[in-house]
Parts: C-alpha cells; sequence; structure tokens
C-alpha cells in the first residue's frame, strides 16, 4: 500500500469512526498503516471537540495505537 492509498484509507476510517462505527473495527483497519494514520487521528481529535462521542472513539484509537507511531505527532524526539 502507499502513502497515499494508506491516508486515503484512513481519512475513510475516520469518516465511518464520526458515522458511529466501532472503534474497535476501526482501529483493526488503521493497524497495518497506523505509521500514517497517526498523525490523522491527531489532527482529527484536536477538530473534534464539539463532538464528545466522536473525540471519545478517536481517543479509543489513539491509545491503542503502537507506542512508537505516537511518537512524531506529539513531538517527542
Amino acid at each position: 500500500m502507499t502513502v497515499e492509498q494508506a491516508l486515503q484509507e484512513t481519512d475513510r476510517q475516520l469518516q465511518r469512526l464520526k458515522e458511529g462505527m466501532r472503534p474497535e473495527d476501526v482501529l483493526q483497519a488503521l493497524l497495518p498503516i497506523s505509521k500514517h494514520a497517526t498523525p490523522r487521528v491527531c489532527e482529527a481529535l484536536k477538530t473534534s471537540l464539539r463532538d464528545i462521542e466522536y473525540m471519545k472513539r478517536l481517543e479509543y484509537v489513539l491509545a491503542k495505537m503502537p507506542v512508537g507511531d505516537l511518537r512524531i505527532p506529539i513531538g517527542t524526539p
């Protein structure tokens, strides 16, 4: 899968999550591409403050992402 395809899939999964898809299902789809998906999920979390339920689902997904993939989006060297 190319980076562009991974980002497109991430966007598709984030839309599904926003529509109420179970976070466990979205997580399973994003784990294989977590290196590319994590920054997008972090960005979605920043902009989801008005939708508490969506924010909770995003937090669930981020909490289950591999720690190494979280380092770049949160600024850890």
